[in-house]
């Protein structure tokens, strides 16, 4: 009788671990740091959302956000920065110039200085505008107090050195934010840039960027692709037939390392607006599905950040990239994922 008793128990012992040791579910399940002998590196891969674009750069398309202004300090801080707009995507060009140089088969040492010369000329040209257009803010009737100055100059710090480049990660792009949900015992880096798109076909394949072979040279634990956004225009939506097949090569790429990471792929946040092209149109009705029988093949976790992102278009002030409250939300989500619980209470 007792071996009878016992077999419901046995059954749902074996079927436990059967389900632990599937690789849907072991791509899925939570991490836990006290498994690895280091930080868990956490690579994440995305466009301007990820890049970091509308959540604090000057010149970003969602703005700058400043704690506590008025309308009329926020209206002359999003003057000021729009004012160095062009200047700031001189900078971003000048970085990614020197970044293809500094991954090119030898680069040359006149090449390398060139480039580090021409983007240390246009980051002191930029650093002159931002100091001029603040002076004459702060000459108005709409000047900020210091803790509002503070915060402005923290939101404009510049990016921390990567991998060996100076890659994107504003203090409120959303993996800095879930850097520091995560702690200390997770090393995150932000391998986002800004326009990519995942097809190779598309305007600006994430493919041919620096910042993709930085990623794989990271070796992560932890692989987060957020693209998809970008791929929605028309002149990239026109290769859709390969969208398929150009993903599945990525998440290969990335599953093959000595690493052997843990891989999440994700639903693209909403399109609020038409903006930039961008077609919510396609990116609900063709490419979400896409992604989910994606992941359903390959095998690897889905995260939902366009059901995550769907209440919060007070967030996201030009319909497509979210400001640094609409990232804290993105960056929620993929906490949640990773850890199997909500972020502290104090980070929320």
């Amino acid at each position: 009788m007792r071996s009878k008793s016992c077999l419901p128990l046995l059954t749902a012992l074996i079927l436990f671990v059967a389900l632990v040791g599937a690789p849907g579910f072991a791509q899925t399940a939570p991490l836990n740091p006290a498994a690895y002998d280091h930080p868990v590196r956490v690579a994440m891969i995305g466009d301007s959302i990820t890049f970091g674009s509308g959540t604090t750069t000057p010149g970003g398309r969602g703005g700058v956000q400043v704690p506590g202004a008025t309308t009329a300090q926020q209206t002359a801080v999003t003057q000021m920065a729009t004012s160095t707009t062009e200047l700031t995507a001189a900078v971003t060009q000048a970085r990614t110039a020197l970044q293809q140089a500094a991954v090119s088969g030898s680069p040359e040492r006149g090449v390398l200085q060139a480039a580090a010369d021409s983007l240390a000329e246009a980051e002191l040209k930029l650093a002159l505008a931002r100091a001029a257009a603040l002076a004459r803010l702060q000459a108005s009737p709409d000047r900020l107090n210091q803790t509002q100055l503070a915060a402005l100059v923290t939101q404009n710090s510049p990016a921390a050195a990567r991998g060996g480049f100076t890659l994107p990660n504003t203090p409120n792009s959303y993996p800095a934010q879930l850097a520091g949900m995560l702690g200390p015992k997770w090393e995150v880096r932000n391998f986002g840039i800004s326009g990519a798109t995942l097809l190779k076909k598309g305007d600006r394949p994430y493919w041919n960027e620096p910042a993709f072979q930085a990623a794989l040279d990271f070796n992560p634990d932890v692989v987060v692709i957020m693209l998809g956004t970008n791929d929605s225009k028309p002149q990239n939506w026109k290769f859709a037939s390969e969208f398929e097949s150009d993903y599945k090569e990525m998440i290969a790429r990335f599953a093959a390392l000595p690493s052997r990471p843990r891989i999440w792929i994700t639903k693209p946040m909403p399109a609020f607006s038409s903006a930039f092209d961008i077609s919510e149109t396609v990116i609900t009705g063709e490419e979400i599905p896409l992604i989910t029988q994606i992941a359903r093949e390959t095998k690897v976790g889905l995260i939902d950040q366009y059901e995550a992102m769907q209440p919060h278009a007070g967030l996201v002030p030009d319909g497509i990239h979210p400001n640094a409250d609409g990232a804290r939300f993105l960056a929620l989500t993929v906490h949640a994922t990773l850890t199997g619980q909500p972020a502290p209470a104090a980070l929320r």
